[in-house]
């Protein structure tokens, strides 16, 4: 023990390094034989191992104090590492004891998940594990590890091993968890069918009796193996598979990997990253078939980074020892034929197989059972066809060698075998992860399978960079969507980049409820998430969807035909589109060639106010010819590019009445220098949103914005800024300073690139509206003279600005608001934050990080009351645990300056009546209000329009109009928007439909009622539906479940901390919110977001299937919970407990009792019902002891566990909730 031990534990030297010794002492300590629980529970506490891990030892089955010493560390020696769960003996089932309802062979994923769900449902279960310890990870698990170690910057083996360690720990003990919550039997040892309602066990360690058990089903869920194919030998030093890898103890200099698949990708780039000179061979030519062709060559490229050499349609010739080769040092020599291969450690992947054989199959297959390939062939719920034997994972068919799916399939096997209620299909579109460097994931169909089936397809691929998120952290990667153009449906995404892993869950879901790109645009996301990606790539699908190419050029395009149909509808000229475009074409057509140069329509659409420059021309051009070799364009080809319904392409052109020059004088006429289809005031996301959708419908669009550098950030961004600079392990000002600049930067790119992509034109300076078609403009640089501009319709996106309240006096040095932050230039020593709200604790989260002494202050006693009660903990604990003070309930009396204050140091004197505080910063974050004075709002008060004196914010209805004329009002600014960018976004993608839309579709749209929020503090938090309180409040039967992130692999992997709240509905099973605390919790939320808003259930949830290694998997353990608390159970461990006494006691009851017509059940009720005898509905616990006790069904001290599991309070018992607890697992 580090630092010496307890005065009640044997003393232990540092150098004592032979474990005898040391169990030799614990012999001397304790002579008597004996070790007191409490003294073990405190060894175990020092050493930072579960206390619960007790629970599993042999020794400790005993109810008494102490533990025989002997016994405990005959335990230890079992493994030599107190954190693995320990075997044990092999138990006897005796004659009398009843057979089992389920015997599962194999406790990998698979199979613990097969033994929770039956156990779960009151069933008698066991698992027939050969390995010592029981994890539940699946097989990849080992490589997950390395990256996880790699990534958080490991560089030696030991920092490697003691990842994996950690990882292992943790696994092995939420699986312990599940054995003892479940009270699932553990047979350690190889089990072997008899037939189908017979079992052989015999113990690994071979000095045990062979063991005959009795079941009434089997799953077997034993599942895969490496492959090893000639001429590989694997008895060499220094050969392993991708089974034995994880016996690996030191970093390879060469390594090769045969096979060139998705294991074999995971380890090469891993162990590039290490140093190690990484070499792929593959016997085929194909490489990654499975992937989509963008996301091979993103490993290819990955690869190529990594300095990893890919060798394709080479196999091994010859595998041998080279010479000097050691145990110590081996080295192995590879013949490839031609060339030779040198390494010291060679990684065979070539698939895997399953484990099949040795578990007696023959016994099976002769009356029915058959194999494919060495699977198990099954049904879609996991059966075999013989009797009630089940196959799930590895080896069976269908789980594609993915544990989640495995997983999967062993609920459905479950649900088949005890649940009388029928069995709905699961997901058909299957999430899957590739975890290289960086990881990557797909869900739906490639494009090669696209242009396979005929599809008439599209695809869209956005990078990273193009949302904030990426910005923010520079991070590479990106989204490809594959959707349908006929109907707009999504049919594939394909992610690389960190967080593909959770982000492409949102995606399957996506493709499983066939939603349409129109409808994701309704879809909300938070700002500053990598989600957002989704809302990017249906915006650009959108635009797609007619088959175009290059944006740029396909607006101009449609830029041009509906400058044409409004000089046609202007002028009243009598022709249609088709033949005006003829015309215009020969109007530009000044030699009269029926060819138009670059040059020539660059010049023709400059003339009609379009800023297209030659090479835009030929973009242009290409556009419509598909043809880089095109530097022209005929006549014939531009008009059936424009063809419509009335004139087929190929028909020669009908010459209308008015002459080409009139249709030359009337496009002249509609392209007025200062006239546009639409006029956006104000340029944050919300405005940049609707220009860049006005735009994309090929209107002239003007953006009037006052800041010369624009970024279409939201307010919030620089405190994210801040957030990713401290998370990146900045410590210094310059280095905050860094990371804004550097996201602004890409930010402002890409911005300028969307505005120039739309044709938008951008106005800096200021917009005084005078009626609804006209505002008068002011240019920022004041050379230029003010001039009135009109338009068909104005979009009001001016966003809002900090509330400034006294007695705060703004004008004292050091002292910010939310818009002047910004302007901070240091970290402060001592901040106070006034105000307690989202965007406080986000900044008072941030600079704590970064070493200042925070104080918030709020003159209103609730703390974010928005917030779930979980919520508002956990972001309590975050401040508490970074030194943050929370004053509620005190408004500030007096802001001055303190003595010895200068701008460059400030002292600020803050009082709040009982105290005064002291310090160097003060921001003021009391909330934010329209910016809609000085706008010229008074010019459309007298129309209609209205402000809200709440927030000073227009009042607009659910498509944003304000009533006036085309004037409609988004974002900040306007009723609707919560102060969320994200919902400013799609206020504006609604104005944008509403103004220009003919497709008649917005009125049949899904609208996605409940969207998702997010608190960026450290860690982050986020929820989408409603609150407990609000739940209690509007008095809904609901209940809630808590998961923990480390009850995943993915957080038993990172070790971070975070949880999951889940509330339903408990008479409906509907998921009514989800509330995260922790890392990647925004990214996260979607997903629920779109449970709640479709209304999904627990049992459908249960379908779903996610990635393995992923956070997401919480929301698979949430809905596993929360069936099992549909009839109000708490303790899910006493409510199997009493669930099985009911049922192991059912069938001698009933033969000692042949003359009562009742079941067990009805005759517990009955008891029940006797014992109170004032009818009140609650029992005392002499009265629940006396009505158990008349059953015989349980021992006292399992009753007194009953009480507490039935009543919330321990006192008196509310045993129609006993009831409730009582079937709820066998009524699920």
């Amino acid at each position: 023990l580090k630092g010496g031990a307890p005065s009640c534990l044997p003393s232990f030297s540092p150098a004592m390094a032979n474990v005898n010794t040391v169990f030799d002492a614990f012999r001397k300590f304790y002579s008597n034989g004996l070790i007191p629980r409490d003294h073990l529970q405190l060894v175990l506490k020092c050493l930072n191992i579960e206390e619960s891990l007790l629970d599993n030892a042999p020794c400790v089955q005993s109810k008494g104090d102490s533990i025989n010493c002997e016994e405990f560390l005959t335990w230890v020696m079992g493994g030599l590492n107190p954190t693995a769960q320990p075997a044990r003996p092999a138990p006897v089932v005796s004659a009398e004891e009843p057979p089992f309802d389920l015997v599962v062979l194999g406790g990998g994923p698979c199979g613990l998940k097969a033994a929770e769900d039956a156990a779960a449902r009151g069933k008698r279960t066991a698992i027939i594990e050969p390995a010592p310890a029981i994890s539940g990870a699946p097989t990849g698990a080992h490589s997950k590890c390395l990256r996880e170690a790699v990534l958080d910057g490991a560089k030696t083996w030991a920092e490697i091993g003691e990842t994996c360690q950690r990882v292992k720990a943790s696994a092995v003990h939420q699986a312990a968890r599940v054995l003892k919550t479940f009270r699932i039997a553990v047979f350690r040892g190889q089990g072997t069918v008899l037939d189908e309602g017979r079992v052989l066990f015999s113990p690994a360690d071979g000095d045990g009796v062979q063991r005959e058990l009795k079941t009434s089903a089997i799953v077997i869920a034993t599942g895969s193996k490496s492959n090893r194919f000639p001429p590989t030998n694997y008895d060499l030093p220094g050969v392993y598979d991708s089974d034995t890898i994880n016996e690996l103890d030191h970093i390879p200099k060469v390594l090769v990997v045969q096979g060139a698949g998705i294991i074999s990708v995971e380890y090469a780039l891993i162990f590039a990253k290490l140093g190690s000179k990484v070499i792929l061979v593959d016997a085929f030519s194909a490489f990654l078939p499975m992937l989509d062709p963008c996301l091979r060559e993103a490993v290819q490229q990955s690869l190529s980074r990594a300095g990893a050499e890919v060798i394709m349609g080479k196999p091994f010739k010859t595998v041998e020892a080279a010479d000097g080769s050691s145990l110590a040092s081996p080295l192995v020599r590879i013949d490839i034929g031609d060339q030779v291969l040198e390494c010291d450690v060679l990684l065979s992947a070539c698939g895997r197989c399953a484990n099949t054989k040795n578990i007696g199959l023959e016994a099976l297959v002769q009356k029915g059972l058959k194999t494919s390939r060495g699977l198990i062939e099954v049904d879609a719920n996991g059966y075999t066809g013989v009797g009630k034997v089940y196959a799930v994972g590895d080896c069976a068919t269908g789980s594609m060698g993915l544990a989640t799916m495995g997983q999967n399939q062993a609920a459905r096997a479950v649900r088949a075998l005890f649940s009388d209620s029928k069995i709905s299909q699961s997901k058909a579109v299957k999430p899957s992860v590739v975890w290289t460097i960086p990881e990557m994931a797909f869900a739906g169909i490639t494009e090669e399978q696209a242009a396979s089936d005929g599809l008439n397809f599209g695809t869209v691929k956005v990078d990273f960079k193009r949302g904030l998120k990426g910005c923010l952290t520079n991070q590479d990667g990106f989204v490809k969507l594959v959707f349908c153009r006929t109907s707009g449906i999504c049919l594939g995404f394909h992610i690389i980049g960190e967080g593909a892993s959770e982000l492409v869950n949102y995606g399957a879901e996506v493709i499983v409820s066939k939603t349409t790109i129109f409808q994701m645009l309704r879809f909300v996301f938070p700002a500053v998430t990598l989600h957002d990606l989704y809302h990017t790539v249906a915006a650009e699908g959108k635009l797609h969807q007619q088959g175009a190419h290059n944006l740029a050029a396909a607006t101009r395009w449609r830029q041009l035909k509906e400058l044409v149909q409004a000089s046609i509808e202007k002028k009243n000229l009598g022709i249609t589109v088709y033949q005006a475009l003829e015309k215009a074409f020969r109007s530009f057509n000044k030699n009269s060639s029926g060819v138009l140069s670059a040059e020539e329509l660059s010049q023709a659409l400059r003339s009609l106010n379009m800023d297209v420059t030659p090479e835009d021309a030929l973009e242009m051009i290409f556009e419509v010819t598909r043809d880089r070799n095109n530097s022209g364009l005929f006549i014939s080809t531009f008009l059936k590019f424009f063809a419509i319904g009335e004139a087929a392409a190929e028909d020669p052109p009908r010459i209308g009445r008015c002459s080409t020059l009139e249709v030359a004088s009337s496009l002249a006429a509609q392209v007025q220098l200062n006239y546009f289809d639409a006029i956006v005031l104000g340029g944050g996301p919300a405005g940049l949103k609707a220009a860049q959708e006005a735009g994309a419908r090929g209107k002239r669009v003007a953006l009037i914005e006052p800041k010369e550098f624009i970024t279409g950030a939201p307010t919030g961004a620089h405190s994210k800024c801040l957030r990713e600079a401290v998370l990146s392990g900045a410590r210094s000002w310059n280095e905050v300073e860094a990371v804004i600049a550097r996201t602004s930067e890409l930010a402002h790119d890409e911005a300028t690139r969307m505005l120039r992509t739309f044709n938008v034109k951008l106005l800096t300076g200021t917009g005084l509206i005078l009626d609804e078609n006209a505002i008068r403009f002011q240019p920022a640089n004041g050379k230029e003279e003010v001039c009135e501009i009109r338009a068909d319709a104005i979009i009001i996106a001016t966003g809002s600005t900090s509330n400034r309240f006294p007695p705060t006096n703004f004008s004292l040095p050091g002292v910010y608001d939310t818009n002047t932050i910004v302007e901070v230039s240091r970290i402060p020593k001592r901040l106070v934050m006034q105000g307690a709200g989202i965007v406080s604790v986000e900044y008072a989260s941030i600079f704590a990080k970064l070493g200042a002494k925070v104080v918030i202050v709020d003159a209103f006693p609730s703390f974010l009351p928005m917030l779930d009660t979980s919520l508002q903990q956990a972001i309590k604990q975050t401040l508490d645990s970074s030194g943050v003070e929370v004053i509620m309930n005190t408004p500030f009396q007096k802001v001055e300056e303190g003595e010895g204050s200068t701008p460059a140091a400030p002292v600020l004197c803050i009082d709040l009546g009982t105290r005064t505080l002291v310090c160097d910063m003060l921001i003021a974050a009391c909330g934010r209000r329209g910016n809609t004075q000085n706008i010229g709002l008074e010019a459309l008060a007298e129309k209609g329009l209205q402000i809200n004196s709440r927030g000073k914010v227009i009042e607009v209805d659910e498509n944003c109009h304000t009533g006036v004329g085309k004037v409609y009002a988004v974002g900040d600014c306007a009723t609707g928007s919560m102060g969320l960018a994200t919902m400013g976004q799609q206020q504006a993608v609604l104005a944008i439909r509403a103004l220009f839309s003919k497709s008649g579709l917005m009125g049949t749209e899904r609208v996605q009622k409940l969207q998702p929020c997010g608190v960026w503090t450290l860690p982050e938090v986020a929820w989408a539906g409603i609150t407990e309180q609000k739940a209690q409040t509007d008095g809904i039967n609901y209940d809630v479940v808590q998961v923990s992130s480390s009850a995943t692999l993915r957080g038993c992997v990172t070790g971070e901390e975070g949880f999951l709240k889940l509330i339903f509905d408990r008479t409906s099973a509907a998921v009514l919110g989800v509330h995260l605390a922790g890392e990647a919790a925004c990214e996260m939320v979607n997903y629920g977001a779109e449970l709640v808003n479709n209304g999904v259930t627990v049992y459908q949830l249960l379908h779903f299937v996610f990635p393995a290694v992923t956070y997401h998997e919480m929301y698979h353990r949430a809905a596993a919970e929360a069936k099992l608390r549909l009839k109000g159970c708490t303790d899910l461990s006493m409510a199997i407990s009493l669930k099985k006494a009911v049922s192991a006691k059912r069938g001698s009851w009933a033969e000692r009792r042949p003359t009562t017509p009742l079941n067990m059940e009805q005759t517990l009720v009955e008891a029940l019902q006797k014992q109170d005898t004032d009818d009140s509905g609650l029992l005392n616990r002499k009265q629940l002891h006396a009505a158990i006790s008349s059953l015989d069904i349980m021992d006292s001290a399992e009753i007194e566990k009953i009480c507490k599991e039935a009543t919330r309070d321990g006192n008196l018992v509310d045993y129609k909730t006993l009831e409730r607890t009582t079937s709820s697992a066998q009524s699920l």
